[in-house]
């Protein structure tokens, strides 16, 4: 892969959780499916919206390199008997909105888009909600509420992960612990207690990997050094610290607590996304003439994810939708016990990119 887009990728992940801001709650994104959907829409954007794009998905790299990169990628990710991905694409088009063939084509041929164009009633909401469904292995059912009569298309991305652990726990390593929040308050949690092999350390945070069966996904995560609040870690955090955590793993045995918890997040990613570059892009001032000639632009985009982590492994759902309308002990191992707010993610590991990314700031089973 691309080094550039790798980097790309990686700071946009780790812009959009800093961006969530910290929360009480806990916050869960998944980038592939954000920047996929948003490279769809790129198809038709001109001048100053492209540009956009471009920098804040591609870095250096041109356009057709960014866009020829991430087709590559999405369309290539791993998956397995024991650690299934899937990924689809649909775009969703009014009736009465003339499209124009090549946004069309290039989003079939570099993102595998499915195509359809109906009226804009609800008929077409529980369409595109049964598609969610189907491609979320029926995690997430439901992402569009209702069609405004100004919007024109909808760019729907879905994807699903549901990873067995190499080692599924035993019952004797399921037990109560004791989490404790950043605000001081503790509660009993259920707590997976394992042994890992790969144990991260640095100035900033302790943490491990621990891979799913079948060796192609890897669950990681990140433990702020003692005093170190999650809003001061991240703000140290970029791509490139992201990626080099995982790579600088070393072999050694650490023991290892990981909260059960299972999290449903939603958010509205427009305005986060104008801060992070896209301001033309999100603005009415978009030029999505490569779209259509009556004149649209992005109205908004929602994003919704869900992850279950227990002792047989990890599922998680992720839906984008862009909405655009008209004119628009022996030798003492280390410990990482999560057991105080946390960062963790679900790597790609072949590029060590990370599918999910989240904080966890109090676990709910």
């Amino acid at each position: 892969m691309d080094i550039r887009f790798a980097v790309a990728a990686a700071d946009f992940a780790v812009n959009l959780l800093k961006e969530c801001g910290i929360q009480e709650d806990n916050v869960l994104l998944s980038p592939v499916s954000v920047e996929t959907a948003l490279l769809m829409a790129a198809n038709g954007a001109k001048s100053q919206a492209l540009e956009e794009y471009r920098k804040l998905f591609g870095g250096e790299m041109s356009f057709e390199e960014l866009q020829n990169t991430a087709s590559q990628y999405v369309l290539n990710m791993p998956s397995s008997e024991k650690a299934k991905f899937h990924l689809a694409n649909s775009v969703w088009i009014e009736q009465s909105l003339a499209v124009k063939e090549d946004f069309i084509t290039k989003n079939r041929e570099l993102y595998g888009a499915e195509v359809c164009q109906i009226p804009f009633n609800q008929d077409a909401v529980t369409a595109m909600n049964v598609w969610v469904e189907k491609h979320t292995d029926g995690m997430i059912d439901r992402v569009i509420e209702e069609v405004d009569p100004a919007n024109m298309l909808y760019l729907l991305n879905a994807l699903s992960f549901d990873g067995e652990w190499e080692r599924i726990y035993k019952s004797s390593e399921v037990r109560p612990a004791e989490f404790t929040c950043e605000n001081g308050k503790t509660g009993e949690i259920t707590g997976l207690f394992s042994t890992e092999d790969f144990y991260i350390e640095n100035d900033l945070c302790t943490g491990f990997v621990k891979p799913y069966a079948d060796g192609k996904y890897s669950f990681t995560a990140f433990l702020p050094n003692e005093g170190l609040k999650i809003s001061d870690f991240l703000k140290k955090l970029d791509g490139k610290t992201l990626l080099l955590m995982p790579a600088s793993a070393r072999k050694q045995e650490a023991d290892v607590m990981i909260p059960k918890f299972s999290v449903s997040y939603s958010s509205m990613l427009s305005a986060l996304l104008m801060k992070l570059g896209l301001q033309t892009a999100m603005g009415h001032g978009g030029d999505y003439s490569g779209i259509s000639d009556a004149g649209v632009g992005i109205d908004e985009v929602i994003h919704k994810t869900t992850l279950t982590l227990d002792e047989r492994g990890t599922k998680a759902g992720a839906v984008t939708a862009v909405m655009m309308k008209s004119a628009m002990l022996p030798i003492a191992r280390p410990e990482v016990i999560l057991d105080r707010p946390f960062i963790y993610e679900i790597i790609d590991n072949s590029t060590l990119l990370p599918v999910f990314v989240g904080i966890c700031m109090k676990p709910e089973a």
